[in-house]
């Protein structure tokens, strides 16, 4: 991806838990990459614990990932995660970024989802039109066959 520069943008590249609307157990966000446009020279990676009874209990964590301002807007660069029951691993341009252990909740299949929204609590007054999030590929691989009927551990 090639992200847009500027106040206001916020792109991100993040997998997200399905549930049901009736579902009341907790859903799982993963956020690959979230990029504020005020800050060039940062990109976030965010893990979150939806608890959809209690928000009190909502619970998560990030990896804050410092890059050369203006780098990602110059050029395409990769971006990652490993999703396995044991870790959730970060990756820019294939090299890890951060890790976390993977929360219990995690049991359900995650969608992916790419987007460029604008504001993220910041005005958008000055944020450059055209906004473009270019995205040349996705790749999404499935579990190794003989570990597909894992769980994760309590």
């Amino acid at each position: 991806m090639k992200l847009p520069p500027g106040p206001g943008v916020w792109p991100a590249f993040w997998l997200n838990s399905n549930n049901k609307k009736d579902d009341k157990t907790p859903s799982v966000e993963i956020d690959v990459l979230e990029y504020y446009g005020q800050f060039p020279g940062v990109i976030h990676s965010v893990w979150h614990i939806w608890d959809k009874v209690d928000s009190a209990k909502n619970t998560g964590g990030e990896v804050v990932t410092n890059v050369p301002p203006g780098s990602l807007n110059d050029a395409f660069h990769t971006y990652g995660v490993d999703v396995s029951p044991e870790w959730i691993v970060f990756y820019l341009d294939r090299k890890e970024i951060g890790r976390t252990k993977t929360p219990p909740e995690h049991t359900k299949p995650l969608m992916i989802l790419v987007n460029l929204a604008l504001g993220g609590g910041w005005p958008i007054d000055k944020t450059p039109s055209p906004s473009e999030l270019l995205v040349d590929y996705i790749y999404a691989f499935a579990p190794d066959e003989a570990k597909a009927n894992m769980t994760c551990p309590d």
